[in-house]
């Protein structure tokens, strides 16, 4: 096992003991926190469950959320910094190139 392993291991003993959950898995006043926030926008559908719940017989919280499509345009152009937004039809985001030779920018991801 390696250094890296046995860190990651007892990191995981611990969380678990410490909280009772999976690292993946919100603990109660997390998720009631997630809950909130995503409240607080009245266009935001939220179904919540407790982890109880969730785990006995409900299945995975579930929420929608409308896009932000401003954030989403401002986010891809901070990504991709060869792109340049054109415009929007009908939900598709149109993006141009802004150099004849795209390939040779280098990609951030």
């Amino acid at each position: 096992m390696s250094k890296s392993d046995k860190i990651r291991s007892n990191l995981y003993k611990r969380y678990k003991k410490e909280t009772g959950n999976e690292p993946w898995q919100l603990s109660e006043a997390h998720a009631s926190e997630a809950s909130l926030l995503i409240n607080s926008k009245p266009e935001n559908k939220v179904s919540y469950l407790s982890s109880s719940e969730q785990c006995e017989e409900k299945g995975p919280i579930t929420f929608e959320v409308r896009p932000d499509p401003e954030l989403i345009i401002k986010s891809v152009l901070e990504h991709f910094p060869y792109l340049k937004f054109r415009n929007s039809f009908r939900g598709i985001d149109n993006y141009n190139f802004t150099s004849p030779q795209p390939w040779s920018s280098p990609c951030p991801i």
